[in-house]
């Protein structure tokens, strides 16, 4: 299990792998939980986060594990 603290490890994440889902490969936790959660627990996939793709989402679950990535590269 991966697991991501930081809005920015996210990015980097993203950016420099090629995983066809973070379903079940990937948690969140410490400031990405909190601001994940304070976004009722789905994050976009766009500039917001430095990622520059078409749009999509990551949805967690209450303990931050990734359980839907939709539209990753």
């Amino acid at each position: 299990m991966i697991t991501l603290n930081t809005v920015a490890e996210l990015t980097n994440f993203l950016n420099n792998n090629d995983m066809p889902s973070l379903v079940g490969e990937v948690v969140f936790a410490g400031d990405l939980l909190s601001h994940v959660r304070s976004l009722n627990n789905a994050i976009s996939i766009d500039e917001e986060i430095g990622f520059c793709d078409d749009g999509g989402e990551i949805v967690i679950d209450d303990n931050g594990n990734v359980v839907s990535d939709m539209y990753l590269p």
